[in-house]
């Protein structure tokens, strides 16, 4: 696959965030912490505070309204190939992205009436396993090895990061676990405005704070009860030899292209 090519297959399936004056091209994935970079992006192009009085949700902003304007993503494929901006590409650690990923899903449908893909695969995932009213994480990546772990075998909440041939085009990756730091840094050498980052930071799609119970949970089956209750099981009480093993699989090409150990965080 050539750079051009590669171009185009990622920009059907994750469109980055871009701006003619702004210094560099943004590109990210659902459930990598994408809702912190994004709103940091509108707040230094002055969007952030107007983009509340037109869309509730500052993705369907994003999707409906920003992502529309004429020449967008023509731009974005000329400023690439000409590398007439660092092209910078947000990521985050799998077996992270994994475990939030499989609670996004679990969540929109047993506490949010959900619609749309995330209803399809969920369907699809309950046809496979019919037992209970919810799925444990290990069928959940047996599902999404089963279906395909990239775009666009699976909801981009779901699939991997990696979208093939990408390496061909990013100036650099930048870690979630980094992106405070990042961005003071970005503000620094390309003089953009200093941000309130904890404040851009805080979204009710995170789940760390609930994340407080311990045990072996790759098993069990996450119900509506543990999201109401604030009470979801920490990020190794979901991982035993096979999902850990399952998610090495799935996003080998995660570990080795964006520099994560292969060891839990």
């Amino acid at each position: 696959m050539d750079k051009n090519s590669a171009l185009t297959n990622h920009l059907k399936w994750r469109t980055p965030l871009y701006d003619p004056a702004f210094p560099f091209i943004l590109f990210f994935s659902q459930k990598g912490g994408c809702t912190t970079l994004i709103k940091w992006f509108f707040y230094q192009l002055n969007l952030l505070e107007s983009s509340k009085k037109v869309e509730n949700n500052i993705h369907l902003y994003r999707v409906n309204h920003f992502y529309r304007q004429p020449g967008y993503v023509e731009n974005i494929e000329t400023a690439v190939m000409k590398k007439s901006k660092p092209v910078f590409k947000l990521v985050r650690n799998p077996y992270a992205r994994a475990v939030s990923s499989y609670l996004h899903l679990s969540r929109m449908n047993l506490v949010y009436p959900s619609s749309g893909p995330l209803k399809i695969e969920w369907k699809k995932a309950k046809n496979m396993y019919p037992y209970h009213d919810g799925l444990t994480f290990k069928q959940f990546l047996y599902y999404v090895k089963q279906s395909g772990a990239q775009v666009p075998h699976v909801d981009g909440h779901i699939a991997g990061q990696y979208v093939e041939g990408e390496e061909l085009f990013m100036t650099r990756f930048v870690k979630l676990e980094q992106l405070k730091n990042q961005i003071a840094a970005w503000e620094t050498q390309y003089q953009l405005k200093h941000s309130p980052f904890a404040e851009l930071a805080k979204s009710p799609h995170h789940n760390q704070e609930m994340m407080n119970v311990t045990g072996e949970f790759a098993d069990q089956v996450i119900t509506r009860y543990h999201f109401v209750s604030n009470q979801l099981p920490s990020l190794h009480s979901f991982y035993d030899t096979v999902t850990k093993e399952l998610v090495q699989e799935l996003f080998s090409k995660e570990f080795s292209l964006y520099g994560y150990s292969r060891q839990l965080p």
